[in-house]
């Protein structure tokens, strides 16, 4: 039988209604179908759009069983484990002495599907698991993980999502220059929306601290409430509100950037919609931070320095924002640094100075407290040193020094509650780790020193009762050092110091803890109960 079409003309349009009806899917023999459709619906199927929308049968999904895990009777964390080609999910059970697998996959083996491509990442609070796949991104959620959202998006290779995990931005690793017009892309999560298509911006806004190196990603940075995201040229801000998903307007009401000649750098205050922007000294022009509040776009603060180099630290609350200020000579040679803190939620924003004549390796905010470290060494690299200061109400105030065994130590890691640290070699071949943490009364206690050689992850759980640390391989260039994969692997230690687990995993490519909402409890009652628990 040969393949064709045959166009029939009815008197009556009821006539062509039921014919079309009775005759299409008609079994003509075992392998031709008769295909019947009306010429009304002709133009409809021959000129589709080009760009592919995934059919959805639900306007959303339910999110009411997506903090069940919070209620677990042991009180156990999750922890996700990408290694191989497997991912999964295991309970941390103490009493056990091993994590229980809570979920692998196994209904997507069963169908012989994947469940994972290739990375694999979590929400902001925990309520997703995004798994990355060719056509695009997909999120499970659940008790049993099931999948509630595709997000259609060509070989992506980061994710970003809201602070408050309403949108969901995807970017598919293109340069600039490619002018890829579906370089990035924003999702509304609980629809599978695509709110957004742009181009790979020109800049990315964030600079890796001390160093000074521009990370590849993320392009754009959400505020805390997620209702505004922002980009960045080399001259201005482009803040965008995620109801028009276009420009803020000024008090005229035109759509215009914030223009800050030789722009730097800018970062959201983590607790309020403020921007700080750091601009270079340029000309006659010296180098400025500037806090500005959105959408007002009302400057708070402005702060003029000449001839430094300066990297900008927020504290976890949004009260404090240091300014780490190292002095240069005409040479460019480095000077002394100066720690400028600014009192944020204090009347005209003060400034508190502190003078550091050391070599600064590093800063790093108590999470939730008034309290920071610092990691120092002399001009030689030696001698290393930790320092702790104190913001008290009146003044900043040096309270502990204690001097590293190690020159090797170049990070640290507060625990999410504050109080506990972290000390360690991240990224060096010795792996030292120093466990410590400050009494009510500001005394520094070291309780243990370990290593985990080839140490380049650490990470505290959301509870700040224990802690991870792992040797892992970059999944995109996973041949470049053979000796983290001859390496892999991840271990469990209290807070104190005690390591509960150790695993070798070939090809391991990601550990982490699953992250945990916000606490219902407001500020205040949560301090207070930090205040009087038992020690």
């Amino acid at each position: 039988m040969r393949e064709g079409c045959l166009i029939v003309t009815f008197k009556a349009t009821e006539d062509a209604q039921k014919a079309s009806e009775t005759l299409d899917g008609f079994q003509l023999d075992k392998n031709h179908k008769f295909k019947v459709v009306k010429m009304d619906d002709f133009d409809n199927i021959t000129f589709r759009s080009e760009d592919f929308r995934a059919e959805r049968t639900l306007n959303s999904f339910s999110r009411a069983d997506f903090r069940l895990w919070l209620s677990d009777e042991k009180c156990r964390e999750q922890i996700l484990v990408r290694h191989q080609t497997e991912t999964e999910i295991y309970w941390h059970d103490t009493m056990n002495g091993a994590p229980v697998l809570c979920y692998g996959g196994e209904r997507e083996k069963a169908n012989k599907k994947i469940w994972c491509d290739w990375r694999v990442e979590w929400s902001p609070h925990g309520s997703y698991l995004a798994t990355f796949h060719a056509p695009g991104i997909a999120l499970w959620a659940g008790p049993d993980f099931e999948k509630k959202v595709r997000l259609p998006h060509q070989n992506v290779k980061y994710i970003q999502f809201s602070p408050t995990e309403d949108h969901l931005l995807t970017w598919n690793g293109s340069h600039y220059t490619e002018n890829d017009d579906n370089a990035v892309r924003i999702f509304r999560v609980l629809t599978g929306e695509c709110m957004k298509k742009c181009k790979t911006p020109m800049k990315s806004p964030l600079v890796n601290g001390i160093n000074d190196e521009v990370r590849e990603f993320p392009h754009f940075l959400w505020s805390q409430d997620g209702r505004f995201f922002a980009e960045c040229t080399d001259s201005a801000i482009l803040v965008r509100d995620t109801d028009t998903f276009d420009l803020i307007k000024d008090e005229e009401g035109r759509k215009v950037r914030l223009k800050y000649d030789a722009l730097h750098t800018f970062q959201w205050s983590p607790k309020d919609n403020v921007i700080a922007v750091w601009t270079l000294e340029k000309s006659n022009n010296p180098a400025r931070l500037v806090l500005v509040e959105i959408p007002s776009r009302k400057e708070l603060a402005s702060r003029s320095r000449t001839q430094v180099e300066a990297s900008m630290y927020w504290q976890s609350e949004g009260d404090y924002l240091c300014l780490l200020v190292t002095k240069l000579s005409k040479t460019k040679k480095k000077g002394t640094t100066n720690l400028e803190i600014f009192r944020i939620r204090e009347r005209n924003i003060p400034v508190d100075i502190i003078e550091v004549r050391d070599t600064v390796k590093g800063f790093f905010w108590e999470t939730k407290g008034n309290r920071f470290a610092v990691l120092t060494t002399d001009d030689n690299g030696h001698h290393p040193k930790l320092l702790i200061y104190l913001l008290g109400s009146a003044k900043c105030e040096q309270i502990c020094s204690f001097d590293l065994p190690s020159s090797s130590f170049n990070n640290l890691f507060w625990a999410p509650e504050g109080q506990y640290f972290v000390c360690c070699a991240l990224g060096q071949a010795q792996g030292d780790l120093l466990f410590g943490g400050l009494t009510q009364d500001n005394k520094l206690e070291i309780n243990f020193k370990d290593e985990h050689y080839m140490l380049n992850f650490v990470q505290w759980d959301p509870s700040s009762r224990f802690v991870i640390t792992g040797v892992t391989q970059d999944i995109q260039n996973e041949k470049i050092n053979f000796k983290s994969s001859m390496e892999a692997s991840y271990s469990i230690w209290t807070f104190q110091g005690r390591k509960l687990y150790h695993l070798q995993r070939e090809k391991l490519w990601q550990v982490s803890w699953r992250p945990h909402p916000p606490s219902l409890l407001p500020a205040d009652k949560q301090k207070d109960i930090r205040k009087n628990i038992k020690q």
